[in-house]
């Protein structure tokens, strides 16, 4: 049983949809105030956000955006946090919004189940209480905006691109974004791509079959294998030769990888989080970063303080 102030606001249009939802947080003991419009629920939210713990907008309403609604009630003193429900072809709005601070989203249709567990997760309380187990950066302002970031990227598999100063803790950032997140119970592997010599860097990230080069007297497991489903840290990304470069897009991209010297697939069931401590936008042309897999790497970019 959730606590008794725990509430929720809901903005959907759809009787169906809405009904359902809100009949099931009601048997899990949410108290629910449920706004059909977004027009409606900008003037309902506004006077009661304090007491709000999370809000579930539907991104497409009849008369204006979920998004308009997300702007207008971020403009709010004691703003509740924002969940984004939408269908397949808004996927890339729906980042759009984590990224302005949004704590989730889910397409449609969805397991109930998970609805309710990523609700929990996201509802207003969540980061205070993680902070009083230990999980957190800091104490500063700039800091707890980075774990406020990190807090609403925790439950997604996208990647998450870190960036920042060397020393400035990015692979504290990372470790604690694993610990926070579903897979904190599975392995956290951490690569330092600029440790490792050029030619056996794919080796140790792919793994490889026995006799696949010279000195390969057995099968060897690389890092993304050894992940598990739990989070493939690679740090100093940036540093990652071209030639490597083309195979972690299509790590990216597929979601398998081979084994060097191997003929069959591997699935990845890890999540990619990478750093690094140059700036990448900016490091096209031949002796540079590819473009392409930057974009892929920053689906969730966190940027680190000095």
């Amino acid at each position: 049983m959730l606590p008794e102030r725990a509430r929720i606001g809901l903005v959907e249009d759809d009787p169906v949809m809405g009904g359902s939802i809100l009949q099931r947080l009601e048997l899990e003991g949410w108290h629910v105030t449920w706004w059909h419009s977004g027009g409606e629920a900008i003037n309902g939210i506004s006077a009661v956000s304090g007491a709000l713990d999370l809000i579930v907008c539907d991104v497409r309403l009849p008369d204006i955006s979920g998004e308009l609604v997300f702007n207008a009630v971020a403009k709010i003193p004691n703003a509740p946090p924002f969940m984004f429900v939408t269908g397949f072809g808004e996927v890339d709005q729906a980042v759009r919004l984590m990224r302005s601070g949004a704590v989730d989203f889910m397409t449609k249709p969805f397991a109930m189940d998970e609805f309710l567990r990523r609700i929990e997760t996201g509802r207003r309380t969540t980061n205070a209480e993680l902070r009083l187990k230990g999980y957190f950066l800091g104490e500063s302002r700039a800091i707890q905006s980075v774990e406020d970031l990190l807090h609403r990227y925790a439950r997604h598999d996208m990647p998450v691109l870190i960036t920042g100063e060397t020393g400035a803790g990015k692979e504290v950032a990372a470790r604690l974004l694993h610990q926070i997140s579903p897979r904190g119970c599975e392995p956290f592997v951490s690569v330092n791509c600029a440790a490792i010599p050029a030619e056996l860097l794919e080796s140790e990230i792919f793994g490889h079959e026995k006799g696949a080069f010279t000195g390969a007297q057995r099968r060897h497991l690389g890092y993304a294998e050894r992940a598990g489903k739990g989070t493939l840290f690679l740090d100093e990304i940036g540093d990652m030769p071209l030639s490597l470069q083309a195979k972690m897009l299509r790590l990216i991209e597929e979601g398998s990888f081979h084994r060097v010297g191997g003929e069959a697939p591997v699935t990845l069931g890890a999540r990619i989080v990478t750093a690094t401590h140059r700036d990448l936008a900016n490091r096209g042309g031949a002796a540079g970063f590819r473009e392409d897999l930057y974009f892929r790497l920053a689906v969730l970019p966190v940027t680190i303080p000095p």
